[in-house]
């Protein structure tokens, strides 16, 4: 059997953003590439039935190439984000304020924010696949191999906060009670492959073997069964993941009529000013 004669063969990187009600299946451009060129012509012809627009590229390589892309860039930038974040920490400003701000610029940048790390099926593995192939030919992908090394250690930063907080209470990590909320490694979604909340858990679990963890979309790996229950007379709460839920429920006064002494927000998705303005010691990466 010959490809291009007896079969076709195209291949179609996926995309898709879990969690994300913006986009549908059908209004992803799709990338497709054939090892023939009668193979590509095919491979449009078929996805042009499901979807919008289907871009044709000159091979099945490039089609993989494309995708490598597409998540070594985001996350590099997440990397180059995260280590702004520690520095800023040691400067007493706030990154989330100067991501805002620079936004604002209309052409030449693009925000990325920072966070506990990355996770989920792709950006973790991606970059890894690039620098071995790459390596393979003689070629070092130093840069992002760097930036593999930054995202990865973003949850031992994030212990590392958590224990500054607690120490601030004069509480040691070891005895205080402690509420890790989120498993999944995006909002809203139940997949926790790659996890970096996971990898936050197994750090804090190492040290404190009464931590409280709560996922309501991963209940497997909760050990509690409300967010009330783990959160009631927190020493500390640490928000990792951003649902949607918690992000409501988690209001200064709720926080407060909880007896919450602290809260570190990975996300950045709470209300800093109010938290603070309840009595409540706030922490956030790079703010």
């Amino acid at each position: 059997l010959k490809i291009g004669k007896d079969f076709f063969l195209a291949f179609s990187p996926e995309r898709v953003d879990p969690g994300n009600p913006k986009y549908k299946t059908k209004d992803i451009t799709k990338i497709v590439g054939g090892v023939t060129p009668e193979c590509t012509e095919l491979g449009r012809l078929l996805y042009s039935q499901a979807i919008k627009e289907v871009i044709p590229v000159s091979s099945t390589r490039s089609a993989e190439m494309v995708k490598l892309l597409e998540n070594t860039f985001r996350s590099v930038n997440i990397a180059m984000v995260n280590e702004l974040a520690l520095m800023c920490h040691k400067m007493g400003l706030d990154v989330w304020e100067i991501i805002n701000a620079a936004k604002t610029k209309p052409f030449g940048f693009m925000p990325f924010y920072p966070g506990p790390g990355v996770g989920g099926t792709c950006i973790p593995k991606d970059p890894y696949y690039l620098i071995e192939r790459a390596r393979e030919k003689g070629f070092e992908h130093r840069f992002v191999s760097l930036a593999r090394s930054l995202n990865n250690a973003m949850p031992v930063y994030a212990v590392s906060l958590v224990e500054q907080l607690l120490a601030s209470l004069g509480k040691p990590v070891e005895t205080a009670h402690l509420a890790l909320l989120g498993l999944s490694y995006k909002a809203d979604v139940d997949d926790v492959r790659e996890s970096p909340a996971l990898e936050i858990l197994r750090l804090l679990s190492a040290k404190n073997k009464s931590l409280k963890a709560f996922d309501p979309f991963v209940p497997g790996k909760s050990n509690v069964r409300s967010l009330e229950e783990a959160v009631q007379g927190a020493d500390c709460v640490l928000l990792a993941t951003n649902h949607r839920s918690f992000v409501k429920s988690l209001s200064p006064r709720q926080l407060k009529a909880w007896n919450v002494k602290a809260v570190f927000d990975a996300r950045n998705a709470l209300d800093k000013e109010g938290i603070l303005a309840a009595g409540i010691r706030y922490k956030g990466i790079g703010r």
